[in-house]
């Protein structure tokens, strides 16, 4: 997954993809407060880039940043390739790209 400047996700800010940043008016830069589901705790990040993909909403932050705004860090969803090995038993759905990619068209 790259930014539409063509960089790479990396650690410190949150990324959106092209899709939810033209709908709600996100730029570079921006800062976004962000809650998990089945928490009222919020934490701000500030939007590091925006990032072209297949799917048309959603928000990305590594693990690393999450964790060290002491946030839980527990993904329930996958978004993968093929023969992506994961644990089944940690992940409750997954979503593979080729699925999205059918969505998009």
């Amino acid at each position: 997954m790259k930014t539409t400047t063509g960089g790479d996700i990396q650690n410190g800010g949150l990324y959106v993809t092209h899709g939810f940043a033209k709908r709600a008016g996100i730029k570079k830069g921006d800062n976004l407060k962000v809650k998990t589901f089945g928490s009222n705790k919020q934490y701000s990040f500030k939007v590091k880039g925006i990032i072209v993909t297949e799917t048309n909403q959603g928000a990305y932050i590594t693990a690393h940043t999450w964790q060290k705004a002491k946030g839980f860090y527990q993904p329930t969803t996958l978004l993968v390739g093929e023969n992506y090995k994961y644990h089944k038993q940690d992940i409750n759905s997954k979503i593979s790209i080729n699925e999205q990619k059918k969505e998009c068209i």
